[in-house]
């Protein structure tokens, strides 16, 4: 009779184990489709202590950093060496599902660009959103609009950059080159 019961628990056990997909449930992959192409954000030097990073996120996740100008955090104007370089990889699926839900949030055709915001001596940050076969261009100073929980989920990739390191020197799309090639319907009116 005791051996009954086990050999029926042991075959009820199997039976369980054999549904479940252990993939499924101790995967961490990105799950859901991208919202996006790829997202390039660059940050400009200002005349303090501004960090300059150079991001590239694909849709698969696959990321390429530059931290070209970064300064210790103990100390203003003090350069942190250990810090600045290039890095590629993968990027972590936290990050990866925070940047891709708030794009949900935030879509690309939300994103204007305005000219009059870039003025004075502040960091010029720059936006590229390419989504659908489209390219979103968005540089600001101040005022990021609907785009500031995108800009804090791009600053914090960059700040708590966990790639890495690559003797590679990466290439980015530069935003000043640019601008020229932004249709003049991408542009804010004055």
């Amino acid at each position: 009779m005791f051996l009954k019961y086990i050999s029926l628990f042991s075959i009820l056990a199997m039976v369980i184990s054999c549904g479940q997909n252990p993939a499924a449930s101790t995967s961490t992959e990105q799950s859901a489709p991208p919202v996006f192409d790829s997202v390039v954000f660059h940050t400009s030097m200002c005349f303090g202590a501004c960090p300059v990073y150079h991001l590239q996120v694909n849709g698969d996740g696959q990321t390429k950093f530059h931290a070209e100008v970064v300064y210790q955090k103990d100390s203003l104007f003090k350069k942190d060496s250990t810090r600045i370089g290039y890095y590629e990889g993968k990027l972590s699926d936290s990050l990866f599902n925070q940047l891709q839900t708030t794009l949900t949030a935030t879509p690309a055709d939300s994103l204007v660009y305005n000219p009059q915001d870039n003025c004075c001596d502040g960091v010029l940050k720059t936006i590229i959103v390419y989504q659908k076969g489209k390219r979103k261009f968005l540089r600001y100073m101040f005022n990021p609009g609907k785009a500031e929980e995108l800009s804090k989920v791009l600053y914090r990739i960059c700040e708590e950059n966990q790639l890495p390191k690559t003797d590679k020197k990466l290439e980015f799309e530069n935003p000043v080159e640019n601008e020229a090639k932004v249709p003049v319907e991408e542009k804010a009116k004055p």
